[in-house]
């Protein structure tokens, strides 16, 4: 598998203090690297990491070959900040000091690919509020999915458009995001409750939950 190292940092001014310690946290990684294990990174969300930070990250990704995971287009919020400078994170960002996002504004999938993050080395996590410009865009950079359905209804209030990225050929894999989203992990009924969303069979369910999940991956 990928083991994707995590990289928070939302203040611009702080952007290369956190690329340099996230780069040498993957130095020390690098000896668990092996035939099966892989290490990526993973410039956490567009409401975590500055817009700087975001195109460091890919940069080093990119001369690397290191596979990138994000979390995007997961709720309102994140929406809202990028979009208007608005809402509970603007808010947050403003109370620590942190610049707002400049006006006119983006969607979530747009400004992330104006940072050069999407590639066919990416895995965008949840992908819930998105438009159908948003999917054009995610298609044509070629982006693999990991869709988090039970995460998705508690973070988004909705459900991810799993049934159109299939059908338009998106690398989708199954996922349940982490402990801080849903308790317990399982596996199971993140793929029964993606098999209700995307009006799967057991056959497309059961390669949501094992080789598309390879697929999405690239192992």
């Amino acid at each position: 598998g990928i083991a994707y190292h995590e990289v928070f940092g939302p203040h611009p001014d702080h952007a290369t203090l956190a690329f340099e310690a996230a780069r040498q946290r993957l130095a020390e990684l690098e000896r668990f690297v092996g035939p099966r294990v892989r290490l990526g990174i993973s410039p956490h969300a567009p409401y975590s990491v500055s817009g700087p930070l975001y195109a460091t990250v890919a940069a080093f990704a990119a001369e690397r070959n290191l596979p990138v995971a994000v979390h995007l287009a997961e709720s309102e919020e994140e929406t809202l900040l990028l979009e208007r400078a608005a809402g509970s994170f603007a808010r947050a960002w403003e109370a620590r000091g942190i610049p707002l996002p400049s006006l006119p504004g983006r969607s979530p999938v747009t400004w992330l690919d104006q940072h050069r993050v999407l590639t066919d080395r990416t895995l965008c996590i949840h992908t819930v509020r998105v438009s159908q410009r948003d999917l054009d865009t995610l298609a044509r950079r070629r982006v693999a999915i990991a869709h988090c359905p039970r995460s998705n209804r508690r973070h988004a209030r909705r459900a991810a458009p799993l049934g159109e990225m299939l059908r338009r050929g998106f690398r989708v894999g199954l996922g349940t995001d982490s402990v801080a989203s849903v308790s317990p992990l399982d596996l199971l009924a993140e793929a029964r409750e993606a098999r209700a969303i995307g009006g799967l069979d057991a056959d497309a369910t059961l390669r949501l939950a094992t080789l598309d999940g390879a697929r999405a991956l690239g192992v």
